[in-house]
């Protein structure tokens, strides 16, 4: 302290922060006593780092000998935040480290000395070419904190630094689906392109409901704000919203003394006509006051210069500055109807509400100003942060009246009085845990040390012009809603009174307004006003700050309008872009998903869309297909052309759970009748259920495992689990007089825990839950013909990684949810729902959950539930900023690659020595063959060590064995790739339990056998090669769905016990893949649902993108949504697409003409009209022609197999409206029998609809007497 004492000290001249408070620093960082507090007290550097990032820093570079600082910070901040730049660096040149970080510095636009830099020294070292560009960056982005001092009006124009960019939607997922349109047109356009896409966006945009806006400055920036979005972690930098009220109400709050700094406003001084005229309209109406100009004190003067203690000058800047604000955010069109002020800030507000006008403004600051500066400098403020005002006033009442508390927030309070006074307040609020911080306001404000002003303030006062306030204004001496401001008397309150600034942002709540813009330098209100909001308004409340320090003025304004924006303000966007010159250069507006149709030639889509649209007649409606088809033609608009090209990334999805609201207890049962069968578990949840819904009025039949088929009792029945005919035994028995409202299978929740699984374990339960499920959905598709189907509960208990649960992922029960996925498709007249229930909760709360989800189902169909809380099923894309471009592999490693003889394997065997690994471990059931021989030896001729071992990975013994080889012939083994895998499609109802164990083996067994056998090695990554069948379903391809769902839950497991693990979701991978194994015809069956094959070079690119990110489960699939979710059948609903789908409209029937048609037709017209159109349709599904196909001939035997069944099926559905049991097109059905059903259909819904319209227009006449009766009465 001595030697402290002794120091010449100033304050600081650029924006420095204290690791003492973790703030800015402190006024009294030039105090002797901070120095000493500085030796004393411990480093708040994680508090420091994180008031850099809201400060706006993004770059920091060390100077010191090493970078130690660099590291402590990555762990402070956000993973993806931040360029970190060493000085210099141990083991590094120290030359070679500073020009690295140079480069840095340059790349991101700092302003480098070149003259300076090649002097001497370094141009002995180093030969520089000279650029045109290098004397061109000149500017330093103000958000580094530097200010350039050059002379008014040669600044550049920052305006078109950054840029906000705004989306709306009438629906999230439409919002989602713009959002993904957006990311393909901006991709790889410079920051010129960027500005005129906001442009068009903005003025183009038709402002719905569901907004997006986030300000960028650069299309790269803008690209990561919008993948932000999508992965739903917007970082702070995107707002979105669902608007609930179009015109909220506004509220400026205007920020007192103190907040001033040097430069304030300078940015939209120099860019913003409006801003800049009304700043220079009060220049000159204080220039009779003034002796200097206020642009020469706070734009042209050096910051030195600069006396923040100087009111007869700060005062009249802030008002001005205020005064400028506040018309610039009028000419956007935010008229406020409420303002607040804080101390001086409230002699602004006066004016904006009319209390008197602005030359009356001006010349009353300008007299309080001097007046302050007469007053006695003597005195010290002090900020107070956490301390509540009753607090704040109990520890300073013994010092009273030597200190006052000036200035009341909530738990931002201020006191002023004698320094030593405030100093030992300080110290003892500091000792008890809250924040302290000196403010520059010497001059004791708002307390009685302003009396000797007064009589003259007040003179003052007594010559102005009052009119009651046009808009409402809130008082912060007294808190309320005031018209006294009108009057001299307040304005001598306002100096001499504490400022109640809490009272009247409660004032302000409880009168409707949310919305506050701060009108200031700085965001002071905002950060106190934020602590002031009771909780019931905690969510609702908004503070926008117009300006902050440090940071680009433009930018901080325009991150204000994208938050007004999604809140539903009215802005102006004609004045925003007012000046700017934005020629047509034929760039991509943005269209909606019925426009992107209309361009994709999707006339029938667009013209349901304008059908549900408006009210038009039927004749009307005839003409759309005609009139669309022939506005396509004349702009000749091809859809190849149309579609952009899609990156890589665009093809990455992952599965994320929403939360949805919980179901109501007030919600309308679906349905009243009907009985529940259970199949019960072992633990009491089946029994439970029973119980509960029996409380409903509801009758169940509970069916458990057993040793024989047989009824126990009147509700309860026994079954054999591997035997088909017992499960048809027990519905035909019971469906005998029946109507059935749902099964629920609960049998999976028997299965056994992880820890306890082996390989035998593990296909147990494989049998108790899809093996059961198999014939069950078998037995009711044969029940079919006899009764509606009842709906079909699938029930698994954490299966599924659902937030941040802290138990194990229960991979034993997932491949459930693969095989439910694919009944949805095959089988929609069962309404297949697939429920996750939560581990950590009872039997009791978990049935209580089933019984809520049953009686009152909605839309959702793949739902968990975690801690009480509802979560439904999406699929999203995946995007991971943090991934890394450097892969896992080391040429010191070994990598085993199962399936490896195969042309897949193979290829990733090729790809990892390319990539550096030298030692390889290929296995298979098979020797190699000729082909994959000659791959292996080109390999052996470079040099690489590869192992071939023969065996089967379902086998626990030969995963034994094969790990065994190859540790002791093999380096350690570092990377496993599981790509083993076999196909047997077919439709459920062809399938049996044996064909399903043969396809899941590899992958159940194998996966579970490689993961138990290696997971004391040290592996760098276990990668399993799954498919998107398991995340989407596909149909004819349960089994394989299910196998590959029980991979995709491995890969979480390990990642919940500390290893690594990643599942591709692969969609079909052409020329090596599962997908070169499909008939041709299957493969262009895929192109026409909108999925293009995966080349190979393509797949180990995705690949290679994957292992160097945090991913534990990924999807990689090209394909065009919008014509994928075209070839579903209508009775399928899949919330899981949400975010893209269009616009689903009311489902109507395809053929407007041949419904037409058939409805004026005689029954035998009816049936040949129906078999000429169901032949044409074969023969597009068969790829043949008409004249080809017999209609008398049974369909499976002229080549229609399942999966041509099940498009068949959506093709008859979309048309006509009607939907045939799946069962119907495997059966020995000809184009007849299939004409038959649909004409037996069509005509039941015509009977339906009469017998409908007899019942409304009988309630019509009936409603139509009794108002003849009561008229008679009168």
């Amino acid at each position: 302290e001595a030697v402290a004492s002794q120091i010449t000290y100033n304050q600081p001249r650029i924006p420095l922060i204290s690791n003492v408070t973790g703030a800015i620093a402190p006024e009294s960082i030039a105090t002797a006593s901070y120095w000493v507090n500085h030796v004393r007290q411990p480093v708040k550097f994680a508090q420091s780092m994180e008031t850099l990032q809201q400060q706006g820093y993004d770059v920091f570079l060390e100077i010191g000998s090493k970078p130690i600082l660099l590291g402590m910070g990555r762990q402070c901040l956000p993973e993806d935040v931040g360029v970190w730049l060493p000085s210099l660096r141990p083991g590094q040149g120290d030359w070679q480290q500073m020009l690295h970080s140079l480069a840095q510095l340059y790349v991101r636009g700092v302003k480098v000395d070149w003259l300076g830099f090649d002097r001497n020294y370094v141009r002995s070292k180093v030969v520089l070419p000279t650029y045109p560009f290098q004397r061109q960056r000149y500017w330093i982005d103000s958000e580094f904190g530097q200010f350039h001092d050059t002379k008014l009006n040669n600044s550049p124009d920052l305006k078109a630094r950054y840029h906000l960019f705004t989306l709306s939607a009438e629906s999230e997922p439409l919002l989602a689906s713009l959002v993904h349109q957006t990311i393909k047109q901006i991709t790889n356009r410079d920051g010129k392109t960027l500005e005129k896409l906001c442009y068009r966006a903005n003025l183009a945009n038709s402002h719905a409901d569901y907004r997006f806006a986030t300000v960028s400055a650069s299309c790269s920036q803008l690209e990561e704000d919008l993948k932000y979005y999508l992965s739903g972690d917007t970082r702070g930098r995107v707002a979105i919203n669902k608007i609930t009220d179009h015109e909220p109400k506004i509220a400026f709050a205007y920020t007192g003394h103190g907040s001033q700094y040097w430069g304030m406003g300078r940015e939209l001084y120099d860019t913003q006509p409006t801003f800049r005229k009304a700043f220079d309209h009060c220049n000159s109406l204080f220039s009779q006051f003034l002796d200097k100009s206020l642009v020469e004190v706070l734009y042209t003067s050096t910051k030195d210069a600069f006396d923040i203690d100087q009111t007869s000058y700060v005062q009249p800047a802030l008002f001005a500055l205020q005064y400028a604000l506040t018309e610039l955010w009028k000419s956007w069109g935010i008229q406020p109807s409420l303002v607040l002020g804080t101390s001086i800030g409230e002699y602004a507000a006066a004016v904006t509400a009319g209390a008197f006008s602005l030359e009356d403004g001006c010349r009353f600051i300008s007299a309080l100003g001097q007046l302050t500066q007469s007053l006695p400098k003597d005195w010290q403020t002090l900020g107070i942060s956490g301390a509540s005002e009753e607090k704040v006033a109990e520890v300073i009442h013994p010092f009273t009246p030597k200190v006052v508390h000036i200035s009341k927030g909530g738990c931002k309070n201020m006191i002023t009085g004698d320094p030593k006074v405030v100093a030992s307040i300080a110290s003892q609020l500091t000792e008890q845990g809250f924040d302290t911080r000196y403010l520059q306001a010497p001059y004791g404000f708002h307390s009685y040390r302003v009396e000797p002003i007064l009589p003259d303030l007040e003179k003052t006062a007594s010559k102005l012009n009052y009119t009651n306030p046009k808009i409402n204004f809130v008082s912060t001496v007294s808190g309320e809603v005031s018209l006294s401001v009108a009057t001299p008397e307040y304005w001598l309150k306002n100096a001499r009174l504490p400022v109640e600034l809490s009272t009247a942002i409660k004032t302000c709540l409880s009168l409707g307004y949310k919305t506050f813009i701060e009108i200031g330098p700085k965001g002071v209100v905002s950060g106190v006003g934020s602590t002031c909001v009771p909780e019931d308004y905690q969510e609702e409340a908004i503070w926008l700050p117009s300006l902050r320090e440090n940071m680009s003025n433009w930018k901080q304004l325009l991150q204000c309008w994208a938050w007004l924006y999604v809140t539903g303000a009215t802005l102006n966007w004609e004045v925003l872009y007012e000046g700017y010159e934005l020629q047509n250069d034929g760039t991509t507006t943005f269209q909606s998903p019925i426009i992107d149709a209309l361009c994709q030639g999707k006339i029938d889509r667009v013209a349901r869309e304008l059908t549900s649209a408006g009210d038009f007649l039927p004749e009307e409606e005839r003409l759309f297909p005609k009139l669309l088809q022939r506005l396509f033609d004349k702009h000749q608009l091809q859809k190849e052309a149309l579609v952009s090209q899609t990156t890589q990334e665009d093809w990455f999805y992952e599965l994320a759970w929403k939360p949805l609201t919980s179901m109501q207890e007030s919600s309308t049962p679906e349905s009243d009748t009907g009985q529940w069968l259970i199949f019960a578990d072992q633990e009491g949840v089946g029994q439970q259920l029973a119980t509960e819904l029996e409380q409903q009025g509801k009758t169940s039949i509970l069916v458990y495992r057993g040793e024989a088929c047989e009824q126990i009792s009147v509700k309860q029945w026994r079954l054999r689990l591997g035997e088909p005919a017992d499960y048809l035994q027990v519905f035909q028995t019971l469906a005998d007089g029946q109507i059935w409202q749902g099964v629920v299978h609960l049998w999976s929740l028997d299965s056994k825990e992880p820890v306890e699984l082996t390989v035998s374990s593990l296909q147990e339960s494989q049998q108790l839950g899809c093996g059961s499920v198999l014939h069950l959905v078998q037995a009711l598709n044969q029940l079919a013909e006899s009764q509606s189907s009842p709906g079909l509960w699938l029930i698994t208990q954490g299966s599924f990684a659902v937030e941040k649960q802290s138990n194990l992922v229960q991979v034993q029960q997932s491949p459930l949810w693969g095989l439910g996925r694919v009944i949805t498709l095959e089988y929609p007249e069962l309404n297949c729902r697939l429920l996750d229930l939560d581990l950590n909760e009872g039997v009791i709360s978990n049935t209580q959950v089933l019984v809520k989800e049953m009686l009152r189902p909605d839309g959702e169909n793949q739902l968990a539930y975690r801690q009480a809380q509802r979560y439904g099923a999406r699929l999203k894309q995946f995007w991971d900023p943090t991934g890394e471009d450097t892969l896992p592999v080391k040429e010191t490693g070994s990598y085993l690659i199962t399936g490896g003889l195969g042309a897949l394997g193979l290829e990733v065997a090729q790809w990892l020595v390319e990539k550096g690994a030298q030692h390889l471990v290929l296995t298979s059931r098979r020797e190699p063959n000729q082909e994959a021989q000659k791959v292996l030896d080109q390999m052996h001729h470079k040099g690489i060590n590869i192992k071939v071992v023969p065996g089967d990975v379902a086998q626990s013994e030969d995963v034994e064995r094969l790990l065994a080889e190859s540790q002791r012939s093999m380096p350690s083994l570092r990377g496993i790739i599981h790509a083993a895998g076999v196909l047997d499609d077919g439709m459920l109802m062809q399938q049996s339990w044996n064909r399903f164990e043969k396809v899941m083996l590899p992958k159940v067994a194998g996966s579970w056998n490689l993961h138990q056998l290696s997971k004391h090695l040290p592996l760098d990554f276990f990668v399993c090669f799954s498919s998107v069948a398991s995340l989407l379903g596909s149909p004819g391809q349960g089994n394989y769905a299910a196998a590959n769902a029980f991979m995709d839950a491995l890969a979480h497991y390990r990642r919940g016990i500390g290893l690594p693990g990643l599942s591709i979701n692969w969609g079909p991978i052409a020329d090596g893949g599962m997908a070169s194994r499909l008939e041709s015809q299957h493969l262009s069956r895929m192109k026409a649902q909108g999925i293009t094959p995966i080349t190979p070079d393509q797949g180990l690119q995705a690949l290679a993108k994957l292992l160097g990110q945090k991913a534990t489960q990924v999807g990689v699939l090209p394909i065009n949504w919008s014509q994928f979710l075209e070839q579903l059948s209508g009775g399928i609903k899949m919330p899981l697409l949400e975010a893209f789908s269009l616009a689903q409209p009311t489902l109507k029937p395809k053929h407007y003409g041949l419904l037409e048609r058939l409805e004026g037709s005689k029954e035998s017209v009816r049936q040949n009209i129906l078999v000429s159109h169901l032949q044409t349709e074969v023969a597009q599904v068969l790829k043949m022609t008409a004249f080809q196909i017999d209609v008398q001939q049974p369909l499976n035997t002229m080549g229609l197999d399942s999966l041509m069944a099940v498009e068949l099926r959506n093709r008859v559905q979309s048309d006509l409206g009607v939907d045939v049991p799946i069962v119907k097109f495997i059966e020995d059905i000809s184009i007849v029998g299939l004409a038959t059903e649909v004409n037996g259909q069509l005509t039941q819904i015509d009977i339906t609809q009469t017998v409908e319209q007899e019942n409304n227009e009988q309630t019509l006449l009936s409603n139509a007497k009794d108002s003849d009766v009561i008229e008679g009465e009168l």
